[in-house]
């Protein structure tokens, strides 16, 4: 049986020299429902979402000025989900 890992270990978040945060998946998608990819502002209200079922799991979402965090949603298809922020 599969089972969910720490997901705080499995994400990698970067900002590329063309303005926007790419966001990284490197866990086991097979197990994996969906990712939501959220771009948040200070009070932690998503600005930009994108939602990934399918490969590869990842985002690339453009940074605004009021973009303060990051968070992805992952959904396990056993119906389980873990989240994980991050700071830009």
């Amino acid at each position: 049986m599969l089972t969910p890992q720490n997901a705080g270990s499995l994400i990698q978040a970067t900002i590329g020299s063309d303005g926007r945060l790419h966001i990284r998946y490197t866990g086991d998608t097979t197990i994996v429902r969906s990712l939501t990819f959220s771009l948040l502002d200070r009070n932690h209200r998503p600005i930009r979402m994108e939602i990934i079922n399918r490969e590869p799991a990842q985002a690339s979402l453009r940074l605004t000025t009021k973009t303060e965090f990051y968070r992805v949603v992952i959904e396990y298809t056993s119906g389980q989900t873990e989240t994980v922020e991050g700071s830009v």
